[in-house]
Formats: structure tokens, C-alpha cells, sequence
């Protein structure tokens, strides 16, 4: 299970229906599911079952899609790809289901319109930031100080 938490209000938005995009390679179809916290519950741990209990394909499946090379996940309005969000702060959890060494992630966009489609250029130059901000963290103090005293 990963999990991204972010806050729609820091791009102008505000809470409503929303509609998640994913840059991906999937050359063999490997589906995952979603759950968004802030209007539904947050996920305790496998087994995550599938389109028969707390995880049904119509509204949670995502990436459900032939990618062989990188590209925009479908329209991002299909099963698990549109979601309603919260003012402020959501935390998106991606669960597995059939993903493999053959499907890989690299952006992730959300959007609130129905007419987007994302494309490359939309995240080229933005601000990118990592899942572990470094600052502060052990490794990162000890190699400087480490670095300081040679």
C-alpha cells in the first residue's frame, strides 16, 4: 500500500468532485485500487479484497489499461478515477491488486474539471517534491555532520 497526502487548496481548489490522472507504464494491464481519505474510510491492511466487498472495481479500481510505453492513464473518469475530496488536506491510498515489476508510476495529477486532459507538459518545470522531506532526518544530519569535520 503507498500513500500521498495532499491539499487541493494550495492549487486553488476547493472541495468537490475530482478526477485523478496517472502517468504510467502498464503494458500488461495491471489494475490497482483507490481510496481517497477524507470522504471514505481509510484502509488497515490486506488482504484488500476485490469487486465483491470493501473494494468493488466500479468505483475503486484505477489504471485499468494498456500502457506499453509511458502515457496518461485513460481519461481519468472511469471506475476508481474520479473522487469526491475535501477542503484542505486528502491522503490518497493505492492498494494492490494485480500490479507487477511490468507497471510503473511516475505523476499523478488531480484536477476538479470535467474537460481536462492532462498532458506532459503540464507538470514539466512545476515544483516537484519527494515522499521523505530530508531535512532533519538521521542520515542527512550525520552526513553533515560527518562532512564537517573532515
Amino acid at each position: 500500500m503507498m500513500r500521498w497526502s495532499f491539499d487541493i487548496s494550495a492549487a486553488g481548489g476547493s472541495a468537490g468532485i475530482w478526477h485523478m490522472f496517472g502517468r504510467v507504464i502498464n503494458p500488461a494491464n495491471q489494475s490497482d485500487y483507490l481510496v481517497v481519505v477524507g470522504t471514505e474510510t481509510a484502509p488497515v491492511g490486506p488482504p484488500f479484497p476485490g469487486n465483491d466487498g470493501a473494494f468493488p472495481n466500479a468505483t475503486h479500481r484505477i489504471f485499468e489499461q494498456d500502457n506499453p510505453d509511458w502515457g496518461w492513464s485513460r481519461s481519468g473518469r472511469e471506475e476508481g478515477h474520479t473522487r469526491e475530496l475535501i477542503d484542505g488536506v486528502n491522503s490518497m491510498y493505492m492498494m494492490h491488486r494485480q500490479g507487477n515489476d511490468t507497471r510503473l508510476m511516475d505523476v499523478f495529477v488531480w484536477a476538479d474539471s470535467d474537460t481536462y486532459v492532462p498532458t506532459d507538459v503540464d507538470y514539466e518545470g512545476t515544483q516537484l517534491t519527494t515522499a521523505v522531506e530530508p531535512a532533519g532526518k538521521a542520515t542527512t544530519t550525520w552526513a553533515a555532520v560527518k562532512s564537517a569535520r573532515q
